[in-house]
């Protein structure tokens, strides 16, 4: 035997000495016989084949996909050392008899696209005992095997190596629903398997305990017919194993999702026909996972589970209130649902670093809702309705325990406003997308992030920054380079702007803050009749012509603003001077009136308490005193005199006004003294304030001229009032006769 093999070993190495690569490695001519990584393979694939060739003993490879096969090739026609054997793609329908026996070599296996079925589930036991070092063994899309397959496989494969094991679709897509028992899997434990693929299989119904009991955690996503299932993979208690619910396998190691859109069943439904089948048995559904009968339910959990795919199920509800038990979760993927509301919280996520719930049609998450994901880094809530939630955040609690988290993805949210402290928890923040929202202006306080080093804002509505904006993404960019991106966004290039654009180009310039994609970015100019739109590759000049222009503009607004305020001081001190005594008599009347000045306002005096107010200067003194005798001792009239019945403490411009208004008349003692005295001539104009706009016109002021006035010194407006008014004189004359007439005549007017 092993000078055989080492003949024809021989003559291989011939044939490639001298160039030929057709090789005899089977009893069928038309199989092309290739070295691959210096082994043989014989390619027997897509020849119509009803039979299985006679293989040459050196061959390690054998491909006789897409055959006509009806049953699995005979043991003696395949050679012992065989590695990989692809009998996928035929209609072989039997299970049984020796086929693999002996080949403990044999390391790939495939079997998947056949018609194969189990008639009594006894044949198939031992038939992969044999294979010590199989390590991929896929069955999938024979929808008439069924579960029944799954014992005795599971107990032949105990001691091999197998590390993946497909099954997806063993079950007919419009059958009965599948359910799992803890004696399906059982014997799994004792592997070292890795993948455990169960898509399309309507598994409906399983044993509780089997959760916990069997490798594999699982669940089925998949109602329909299709040669693209959606695919399971189960979890084991090796620490590298996982669990997808998604459309394509992904390593625990490789996290990129590669999926497509499939229905799904609803998840560990609970019926009738499961209460029947499982006796003292927990039953609960998808709901009722979360509570039962007020008794919380952890929800069991394989320790070693790490991953789980569970996006593009189309599957609709609420995310309740959680308890899983002690795992070891570190990556949920629940994008492409329709979780519209995010309650929770989830317990005992202590170990999760990522978790996906984009695409999720979600308008509500709780304040509790990240409770327990202190641990999480990545988290991405792309596509959702998020907006009014987050904007109503005023304290920033929706995010509160998220202190680890290095990446937050919050695009297409329909966000218009964020509140300040939304953020103020994510201290170790590196990576915020708020792209594809409404924000019209930036108002977070980005204090808190002080490691943030990438801020995508594109499609949005921000016109500008504020000059604090600007400050604080300084600060963020003092230490290492900021990478933002405004594209897309609605900035305006004016005045009002300049700075903000300068801002811009500056820091672009000198790479503080890197701008991605800035040459692309716009800047709408309001012009006159048209809104011009500029591009920021030519921002420099930009710049340049728009601080010309609000150079010369804002000359304008200086010049006829400056112009504008002296013309309307101008006019206001005129006004003022020109009615100066109106505006304090006014003043000191609605002061006296709605103000403390009960002594003088008191409503129990009578409105006429004087006959008469002597205005005079201090130097004709002597002149009042006479006054005083003959007037109010000799006749009754009772006087008003300044220096006697003034109230003390007041204001003396309010006594003036007061002792007016309460006077029937107001005496007008002309003298050249009176003239020179200022506090004379307010008392002249109250009095003419007085008998205009109290008096209703009425004569009120009584003119004496006591000494003759100089013309030139005589001001306008008491020489107006000269005119006007009849005055009498004082006669100088010492004439007892004369001063009897000016004292009847003084007498007469005032009673």
């Amino acid at each position: 035997m092993m000078t055989r093999l080492y003949f024809e070993t021989l003559v291989v190495t011939f044939f490639l000495a001298t160039g030929m690569t057709k090789l005899q490695c089977s009893s069928e001519p038309s199989c092309q016989c290739l070295m691959d990584n210096d082994r043989l393979y014989a390619d027997c694939s897509r020849l119509n084949l009803t039979e299985s060739p006679v293989f040459s003993p050196n061959v390690k490879i054998i491909n006789l996909s897409h055959n006509n096969l009806t049953c699995l090739p005979l043991r003696e026609r395949i050679p012992d050392g065989l590695v990989h054997l692809d009998l996928s793609y035929n209609r072989i329908h039997t299970l049984s008899g020796n086929s693999f026996q002996g080949l403990r070599n044999l390391t790939k296996l495939l079997l998947q696209y056949n018609e194969l079925q189990i008639q009594n589930p006894s044949h198939t036991e031992g038939i992969f005992k044999d294979l010590m070092n199989i390590q991929i063994i896929d069955l999938s899309y024979n929808t008439k095997l069924t579960f029944k397959v799954l014992r005795s496989l599971s107990f032949d494969l105990q001691n091999t190596s197998i590390r993946i094991l497909r099954l997806n679709k063993i079950h007919c897509t419009f059958g009965m629903g599948t359910k799992i028992m803890v004696e399906d899997f059982k014997f799994l434990q004792f592997t070292e398997l890795k993948e455990l693929h169960l898509d399309s299989n309507r598994i409906e119904m399983l044993e509780p305990t089997a959760i916990l009991c069997h490798p594999g955690y699982v669940l089925d996503t998949c109602n329909e017919s299709s040669n693209d299932p959606v695919p399971y993979c189960a979890s084991t208690n090796n620490p590298d194993f996982e669990i997808t619910l998604g459309s394509a396998h992904v390593n625990s190691k490789d996290l990129s999702m590669r999926n497509k859109n499939r229905r799904s069943s609803e998840i560990l439904n609970s019926s009738d026909v499961m209460s029947r089948e499982i006796e003292n048995q927990s039953k609960y559904n998808m709901e009722d996972l979360c509570v039962l009968h007020d008794e919380w339910i952890p929800f069991p959990v394989p320790k070693g589970l790490e991953v789980i795919y569970f996006n593009n199920s189309n599957q609709r509800f609420k995310i309740f209130e959680l308890f899983l038990s002690n795992n070891n979760i570190t990556h949920v993927y629940l994008q492409d649902n329709a979780f519209y509301s995010w309650d929770g919280p989830v317990h005992n996520l202590n170990s999760i670093k990522v978790l996906n719930l984009s695409n999720n049609f979600c308008s509500h998450v709780s304040e509790n809702f990240f409770q327990y994901a202190g641990s999480l880094k990545e988290l991405y809530l792309g596509n959702n309705i998020l907006g009014f939630s987050l904007a109503s955040d005023m304290k920033g609690l929706i995010f509160r325990n998220l202190r680890k988290l290095e990446m937050l993805d919050l695009k297409e949210n329909r966000i218009s406003t964020l509140p300040k402290t939304v953020f103020q928890n994510l201290v170790n923040l590196k990576y915020l997308d708020l792209s594809k929202n409404f924000l019209k202006k930036w108002e977070i306080n980005t204090s808190y992030m002080k490691i943030v080093y990438s801020i995508e804002l594109s499609n949005n509505e921000i016109t500008s920054l504020s000059e604090g904006d600007m400050k604080a993404f300084d600060r963020l960019g003092s230490t290492k380079t900021l990478s933002m991106n405004f594209l897309k966004n609605s900035f305006i290039c004016i005045c009002r702007t300049i700075n903000f654009m300068k801002w811009m180009e500056e820091r672009n310039k000198t790479k503080k803050i890197n701008f991605l994609h800035f040459d692309n970015y716009n800047c709408t100019e309001d012009a006159e009749h048209e809104r011009k739109v500029l591009k920021f590759d030519k921002i420099k000049s930009h710049i340049l012509n728009l601080q010309r222009e609000c150079r010369s503009f804002s000359t304008i607004i200086f010049v006829t603003t400056g112009t504008l305020v002296c013309f309307l001081f101008i006019l206001c001190t005129g006004l003022a001077y020109r009615y100066r005594w109106k505006l304090r008599y006014f003043y000191y009347m609605t002061k006296s009136r709605f103000h403390q000045y009960k002594s003088l306002r008191s409503e129990n005096l009578p409105l006429n308490q004087y006959d008469a107010f002597v205005s005079y200067a201090d130097e004709d003194r002597s002149f009042v005193m006479r006054m005083i005798k003959k007037l109010e001792e000799e006749e009754g009239i009772k006087l008003c005199i300044h220096q006697r019945d003034f109230v003390p403490g007041f204001d003396i411009a309010e006594n003036i006004i007061t002792a007016v208004n309460k006077s029937r008349k107001t005496i007008i003692l002309l003298s050249p003294n009176f003239i020179k005295s200022s506090w004379c001539m307010y008392e002249l104009h109250i009095a003419k304030m007085e008998e205009i706009y109290s008096r209703n016109d009425e004569n009120v002021i009584f003119l004496i001229l006591y000494e003759t006035l100089p013309l030139k010194d005589i001001p306008l407006t008491l020489m107006d009032l000269i005119t006007q008014k009849t005055y009498i004189e004082f006669p100088n004359d010492d004439q007892e006769f004369s001063d009897d007439v000016f004292w009847n005549t003084l007498k007469g007017s005032l009673q």
